[in-house]
Order: structure tokens, then sequence, then C-alpha cells
């Protein structure tokens, strides 16, 4: 029987995750209005949320620890993040650090302990699908009144003022294509409720969130995270019309039709000249990429350290307009950002661990071996998509989304843990009550 005590320490850590991802999303840490560096680095929202993050991770660590199994893959998180601290040592960059351990380490340990806790799994889905209808209405604000308050001025720098075509929507704080990383990391979750919940009322909540993202989705015009998008929607479609059953081929159609909708909207924007970069932004693209590979290739085994190559970079960077001589591939790249700042060591760490969590999640369902099947998957394609879109933008790096690709990865550490103290609280299709994934 769990003491009243362990009780009170699941609520106290229940409530500081939802309240971490309720920062996150309204609250993303990006670029903010007026100074367009990366919200990271000054004190907001959820740096003041860090110690308590950091303190209840320790402290319910230190009472759930049976819940989670060491394994491979601890050991493997816990080398990059003391690689950070001990490769940011000094200064300023030190703090930084912390706080991608914290949020990394301590935010997923966290969610992969309450995983456990009855009920916990409940209160983040509908937390989620909460977060997407609040959030996308101020995108489809800016989408009616055809101005994006926070950042127009920045955005028709980058991009040309569209002569006919729709402007670029975006979060309340977060620039267009940040938001779009976000949205496609939650849209599996609410594609499992809408398809899966518990209940009609679950699983109309889960269809208008999902609705609601993937048109919000559009309206950001965010080229990467739609071509992710797509790119998971022809996989699901896939899979669903593989499988017998009628429900499997209505949702398949369903599916099909609402991409065709938002292909549309997507070609009619793109033949507006909504998507084209102004020439300063594709050279400052283009010069950002040749300065990283060169910085690569000077500093290959320790990199330039995080958030502190700024001298290097810029070095680099200077030396290329004065040169204008840009490179090909003007791309960000979060990968090309891990080998920048924590070298070869660092980057092969991180890759490591992508590595055995998603390894971890797939035979875990291959086997039967996990807690919740649909919501293990769901998380694992929360994550890949951040990962592929990562590939095109360095959405890793803004503290919104990061926080939300820790949840994912929590999400399926826990549920991917053999322990259990008991199945109570959990959704019904983790139960066998409505119809799963595998039994379409």
């Amino acid at each position: 029987m769990t003491s009243p005590r362990l009780r009170l320490v699941d609520k106290l850590a229940a409530g500081l995750i939802v309240t971490v991802m309720v920062v996150a999303a309204l609250y993303p840490e990006t670029f903010i209005t007026g100074d367009f560096s990366i919200g990271s680095q000054r004190i907001t929202p959820l740096t003041l949320l860090l110690p308590f993050v950091g303190v209840m991770a320790v402290v319910f660590y230190s009472f759930r620890r049976e819940r989670v199994q060491t394994g491979i893959i601890d050991l493997v998180l816990l080398a990059f993040m003391a690689w950070l601290l001990i490769r940011n040592p000094l200064g300023y960059t030190a703090a930084v650090a912390i706080k991608y351990i914290v949020y990394g380490a301590g935010f997923y340990y966290l969610v992969a302990i309450s995983t456990r806790t009855p009920g916990f799994l409940k209160l983040v889905l509908f937390t989620l699908l909460s977060l997407v209808c609040i959030i996308t209405v101020y995108g489809f604000i800016e989408f009616v009144v055809q101005r994006n308050f926070a950042f127009e001025a920045f955005i028709e720098t980058a991009v040309r003022k569209p002569r006919k075509g729709l402007h670029r929507a975006g979060s309340t704080f977060a620039h267009p294509v940040a938001y779009g990383a976000f949205l496609l990391q939650i849209a599996p979750f609410c594609f499992l409720e809408a398809f899966w919940g518990t209940g009609k009322r679950w699983r109309f909540f889960g269809v208008t969130a999902l609705v609601m993202a993937t048109l919000a989705l559009a309206l950001t015009f965010s080229k990467g995270s739609i071509l992710v998008a797509v790119i998971a929607a022809v996989a699901a479609i896939a899979f669903l019309m593989l499988r017998s059953g009628k429900r499997a081929l209505m949702v398949a159609l369903l599916m099909l039709a609402f991409s065709g909708v938002i292909a549309a909207t997507f070609w009619q924007q793109w033949s507006s000249e909504v998507s084209w970069r102004t020439e300063w932004s594709v050279q400052a693209r283009e010069i950002g990429w040749r300065a990283s590979v060169d910085t690569i290739i000077e500093h290959p085994l320790l990199g330039v350290g995080l958030r502190n190559g700024t001298d290097e970079i810029n070095e680099q960077i200077d030396r290329y307009w004065r040169d204008s001589a840009p490179a090909p591939l003007p791309i960000d790249n979060y990968f090309l950002n891990v080998f920048v700042e924590e070298g070869a060591v660092g980057f092969i760490l991180w890759m490591l661990f992508l590595f055995f969590m998603f390894r971890d999640g797939l035979r875990g369902i291959s086997r039967g071996g996990i807690l919740c099947k649909p919501l293990a998957i769901a998380a694992i394609v929360s994550a890949a998509c951040l990962c592929l879109n990562a590939f095109t933008f360095d959405a890793l790096l803004m503290y919104g989304n990061y926080v939300f690709f820790w949840l994912a990865a929590g999400i399926l550490r826990g549920t991917s843990s053999k322990r259990t103290d008991t199945d109570s609280g959990l959704p019904d299709y983790c139960l066998g009550r409505t119809m799963p994934v595998e039994a379409l």
C-alpha cells in the first residue's frame, strides 16, 4: 500500500510536470519580441521553474526509483549530460548546461516515473489536447487579420511579403517555425485520442485538437514541419491500409482526404510566393552552414562549447561575409549544432541515446513488454517527428520543443518498464477496453 507521503509526492510531481508543459507551450523561450536571440539566454518562466524541477527530480527518484530499471540508455544519457557539464564549466555557459541537464535528465525521469502513477497519463493527455486548442486560436486570429503580431517585422526581413498570399501564423511568443515543430510533436497524441480515446467525449476532444493542430501547422508555412508531417501521414495511411477491418480503411480514407485539403492550402501559399526567402535570409543561412562546418573541422573532437563558441563562429561568419563565397545547403540543422558545440564526443553520446531510446521502445512494442502500446507508439512518432524536423531546423535548441521531446521520451521510458504499481487510472485503450492500434 502506498503511503500518504508518497501519494503526496506523486501529486506534487504530476502538478510540476503539467506546469512545465503549460509554460513551455504558452511561453516557449524561443524568439521573443524585440530581441530575436535565443530566448533561453534570459530569465524566463521556464528558468524560474528550474530549481523546482531539479529538487523534485532528486526527491522523486529517491522515493520512486524502483519504478524504473537502470539500463544502458540511462548510462548513455547520464554520460551525455556529464559531458555537457564538464565541457562547459565556466561562467555563463555552466548555467545553460545545467538548464539543459535539469530539463533533460530531470524532467525526463520525472515523467518516466510518474507514468506509473494512476491517472497521470490521462492528466498529461488532457493537458496536451487542451494546450493545442488554446495556442492554435492565436494562430487562427493571425490568419484572419493577416498579421503576425509578434514577428511581422522580423519575418518580412527573411520572407518576401506576399502579394496575394497568406501570412504565416505563430503562437503567443513563438516564431512560426518553432510553432510548427511544436504542433508536429503533439499531433500523434491528438491522433491517438481522436481514434482510440476513451469514450465519445475523449474522441471528440482528440478530433478537435487534431484538426486544429493540422490546420495551424499548414498556416505556419514551415516547410520542414509540413514535409515531416506528410511523411508521417503517408506511413500511417500505409499502415492502416494494410490492416484488415472497415474501421482501418475508414480512418485511412479520412486521413487521405484531410491531407489533400492541407496539401491544397500549402500549394496555394507556395504559389503566392509567401514562402520565398529574401536574398539576405538565404545568404545568411548559407554562410551560417559554411561557418559551422569549418568550425567542426577546426574543433572536431571537443567542439566549441554549449553556447560558448560565439567567437569562433562569428569569426568564420565575418570572413565569409567579406569573401561573399557562400556554400550550398542553406539550412538550419540541430545535429550540426550538436557537433559544433559538443564535438564528436558529445555528438556520439547523443546519437547513442536516440538509438537506444527508439530501439527499446520498438523492442518493447514488438515483444509486448510494454505498459501501454498505443501510447508508446504515439510517443515514438512524436520524438521521431521532432528528430526528423531537426535536420531542417534546430528545433531541439528551443526549450519549448526540448521540454516536449523529453515528455515523449519519458513516457516511452516509463511505459517500457516492466514494473508497475497498478493499472488503475490508465487510459482504457491501455487496458484493452477499446480497440487498440494492433487490433485494426
